[in-house]
């Protein structure tokens, strides 16, 4: 399973800690899809960083193809 957090670091406690966590102890295997990435592994989750271009209010908008891309090459199952 890939779990996008395109704005968060790989240490957002939030989405990695309490979200993501959840979703690996439920058996899931994931990969974390974040905005900077220092490290290739994070408490047993491999970190990857997310393709995006562009700075600017339209951010959102400018930066889907390329981060779409990106998720279908990772080629999750779920």
């Amino acid at each position: 399973m890939v779990f996008v957090i395109p704005r968060c670091r790989h240490d957002n406690v939030r989405a990695v800690h309490k979200q993501a966590r959840s979703l690996q102890q439920a058996g899931y295997e994931l990969v974390l899809v974040v905005k900077e990435s220092v490290v290739d592994e994070y408490l047993g989750k491999k970190v990857v960083r997310a393709v995006a271009p562009f700075v600017s209010v339209l951010r959102p908008i400018l930066n889907f193809p390329a981060l779409l891309r990106q998720l279908l090459k990772l080629r999750a199952s779920e």
